[in-house]
């Protein structure tokens, strides 16, 4: 059935036939160009309806409307933009044989993806390496052939060359096997699992694929270089109604903020209990959220009998209410797993009164109390934060005029347990407190006592354990050695960029010695570090464990390639002020 409507004829100009063919040319892979642009990923859609007129056949609108199932609106629209180049003859329309060529240029084909069996036995062999699932984690491993089936869905689906696809946790490795179909978007995975976060990164850095692990605890924030800065999220998120709510917010909070940006997410429930399902839709409802599609069964596991072994795949796109409601989206609750130690029946456990009371003696002072957990009378009258607030504040602080000094620079008093203790080595590279007193879990400050992460610490504060506490102490002193006075320049700019802050470092070093360095040389000498080159738009407090472990050997080698570029222009040795 084809509904007509009153709509004025679509007219063309030929501009081609005045203009020069060439400068006709530039003008239509501009205007393509700005085409796919506006659709963003959503230019799958239109793609067709663009190189369909690109082609030998003659079209009238309603043909391409029916056959590549696109509004007529769109179809309208997406005719205006090319009429210049177009041609008539009884009705019907098509791009001019000399035009063509510039269409393709602007609408390149995508790169040949590997075979379905080719990408099977690579996933296969990733899945391999994989660290144990991890019960607390709701880990359910899915199969090596439904994270391949995902990459080719997102890069049939969407319009992924050059776009910003973030995966929220990253257990089954779909980001890995998207690299391998889609090698020119830009990959970033965030999760909460320091091991799979190094698996990722050395199984993407082996092969050259462009995918960026970031570490975050989704309950606590999303990390600031993936905020309003994605096109398309994906997610397969704990199965209950509050891990389903969490990953949303904290997808969309990732999305730009355009018609195109979906979110991409997988639920599965069992036969019996379809309440379950109208309970975690009742979520993306409540986020104004609209579900183009759902398939069902599309994801299989290596357990989850309970649902079957499998799971709906979700595509959502936002509409204009939903960025105000999620202005207003509900707290977080941390129990949001459906089993283990932070599951959703669990209880929160308070402080124990013994070790809020050693916490608050060793800060010497009446501290800022910072997380949940501190007994209610506790320090009364004392300020308390959240701690996402908190690291909000650290990242933000003296960023923006008027510039007031580091924040919060007195004692601070913060509470990690029980589940939170991965974040105490970046509080230690962030925090401006004079003191720092961290309740956490015993084995988060394990490696601090040795190697290069308590290297990395070691240039800002000085740790001791104090029974079930981590005390450090600011040093006021400027450490020995220009690669760790690189790094304590580097760290004491939490609220800028990692490149931004790194770059700044080298320049103040190098003239320390009387040397000369320009940003550009400076951004150079980053860029030729694995971690530069991978982690110059974060800021250190999202790099995983892994990485921050090398950050102090790439900051040296940086400073040497500095110190030798500018001994070669002055023709002096590093350190000469000529």
């Amino acid at each position: 059935m084809e509904i007509h409507t009153a709509r004025p004829p679509v007219r063309f100009a030929h501009h081609w036939r005045v203009n020069g063919t060439g400068q006709a040319s530039a003008d239509l892979e501009r205007v393509t160009g700005e085409l796919r642009d506006e659709w963003g990923v959503a230019a799958a859609r239109i793609r067709p309806v663009v190189l369909g007129l690109a082609g030998e056949r003659w079209w009238t609108l309603g043909e391409l409307v029916r056959e590549h199932g696109v509004s007529r609106r769109a179809v309208e629209a997406a005719a205006r933009r090319l009429g210049p180049w177009l041609e008539e003859r009884g009705g019907r329309m098509r791009v001019a044989a000399q035009h063509r060529d510039a269409v393709a240029a602007a609408w390149p084909a995508s790169a040949p993806a590997p075979a379905d069996a080719d990408l099977e036995r690579a996933m296969a062999e990733l899945m391999r390496g994989l660290p144990p699932s991890d019960r607390d984690l709701d880990h359910v491993p899915a199969t090596p052939a439904t994270a391949g089936r995902r990459a080719r869905f997102l890069a049939e689906s969407f319009d992924l060359a050059g776009a910003s696809v973030l995966c929220l946790g990253d257990h089954d490795l779909t980001s890995l096997a998207l690299a391998q179909v889609q090698p020119n978007a830009d990959i970033a995975v965030v999760d909460v699992d320091e091991a799979v976060l190094e698996h990722v990164g050395r199984a993407a850095g082996a092969r050259g694929w462009p995918v960026r692990p970031l570490y975050a605890d989704l309950r606590v924030d999303l990390p600031p270089s993936v905020r309003e800065g994605c096109d398309v999220v994906f997610t397969d998120p704990p199965y209950t109604a509050a891990g389903v709510h969490l990953f949303l917010v904290r997808a969309l909070a990732a999305l730009r903020r355009r018609d195109a940006s979906r979110v991409v997410f997988c639920y599965g429930y069992g036969e019996g209990h379809p309440a379950l399902g109208l309970k975690v839709q009742a979520e993306y409802h409540g986020l104004h959220l609209v579900a183009e599609a759902i398939v069902p069964g599309f994801n299989r596991y290596a357990g989850a009998e309970a649902l079957g072994a499998a799971s709906a795949l979700y595509v959502c796109r936002p509409t204009r209410r939903t960025w105000a409601a999620l202005a207003h989206a509900r707290p977080v609750d941390p129990r949001i797993y459906s089993q283990g130690e932070r599951a959703e029946t669990g209880a929160l456990e308070p402080l124990p009164a013994a070790t809020a009371e050693a916490a608050l003696g060793a800060a010497g002072e009446r501290p800022l109390l910072v997380g949940d957990g501190w007994p209610a009378d506790l320090a009364p009258g004392a300020e308390r934060l959240p701690f996402a607030r908190y690291l909000a504040d650290v990242r933000a602080g003296g960023a923006r005029p008027p510039f007031t000094g580091p924040v919060h620079a007195g004692a601070v008093a913060v509470n990690l347990r029980p589940h939170l203790g991965r974040y105490l080595p970046r509080l230690l590279l962030t925090a401006a407190a004079r003191r720092l007193v961290v309740a956490g879990p015993a084995e988060s400050a394990g490696e601090l006592a040795a190697g290069p992460l308590a290297e990395l610490v070691g240039v800002r504060y000085r740790v001791e354990r104090a029974g079930a506490l981590v005390v450090a102490d600011r040093l006021d002193e400027e450490p020995a050695g220009p690669a760790a006075r690189a790094l304590r320049r580097l760290l004491d700019r939490p609220a800028a960029t990692l490149g931004s802050a790194w770059r700044e470092a080298l320049i103040a070093v190098a003239a320390e010695e009387g040397r000369r360095l320009t940003k550009n040389g400076a951004r150079a000498a980053i860029a030729d570090t694995a971690t530069g080159r991978l982690y110059a738009a974060c800021h250190v407090s999202e790099l995983p464990l892994d990485r921050l472990r090398e950050l102090p050997a790439d900051v040296a080698r940086s400073l040497a390639d500095v110190s030798v570029e500018a001994a070669v222009r002055g023709g002096g040795p590093p350190g000469s002020s000529r």
